[in-house]
């Protein structure tokens, strides 16, 4: 069986238009796209995005508007949650920075720190949901690193591509020890606003 966590995608042609003038204190209604600058990103994609500047007619204000999954932050929300998902099964903040180092995203120990922070600000359930796990992580092979959860090594990897799955391979697990892990994982899932699914 395999426990599957998506990430928030980046979708780098899709913005959602604010109905209104973002400005205090303004009623415009007519936005009128501006400009169109490249903006430099740390994901597991995309190196950059497209974002975009509207102007609103009546007060003349000018905003940025970011394609989805993309803030103003250098750091996509993919790679966030990633982290924080990996601070969540257990790796330290430093081992977290490794292992996006090996996918080839630069995120150090302290941005990890960062984000873990942020994500327990807005969520402050996180600091009972971590699960305590040994850890081993690889440097070579399909596997990004192994976690030891009720005596048994998962490997857990990234499906190659857009890496937008975080795999637990549980197939060593008997039925009620994957429903546990299923059930340990089921509320981070939700709190990171990710999708937990069970596959073959």
């Amino acid at each position: 069986m395999r426990l599957r966590l998506l990430l928030p995608p980046v979708e780098p042609t899709q913005f959602i238009l604010p109905t209104a003038c973002p400005q205090n204190g303004c009623d415009g209604k007519v936005l009128t796209l501006f400009q169109e600058i490249e903006k430099p990103l740390r994901d597991t994609k995309y190196l950059q995005v497209t974002v975009r500047r509207y102007q609103c007619r009546a007060c003349k204000h000018t905003f940025r508007l970011y394609p989805q999954g993309v803030c103003a932050d250098q750091t996509s929300q993919r790679v966030k949650t990633l982290a924080v998902l990996l601070y969540l099964l257990g790796l330290s903040y430093g081992l977290t920075a490794s292992a996006l180092e090996i996918l080839g995203v630069y995120f150090c120990k302290s941005q990890v720190w960062e984000a873990v922070q942020m994500a327990q600000q807005a969520h402050p359930q996180l600091n009972t949901l971590r699960i305590e796990t040994k850890t081993q992580i690889m440097t070579s092979g399909p596997n990004l690193l192994s976690i030891s959860y009720y005596t048994h090594w998962l490997p857990v990897n990234l499906l190659m591509g857009d890496l937008s799955q975080l795999v637990l391979n549980a197939t060593p697990l008997e039925v009620g020890q994957l429903d546990a892990l299923q059930s340990g994982l089921a509320p981070i899932a939700h709190t990171m606003a990710t999708e937990l699914l069970v596959t073959p």
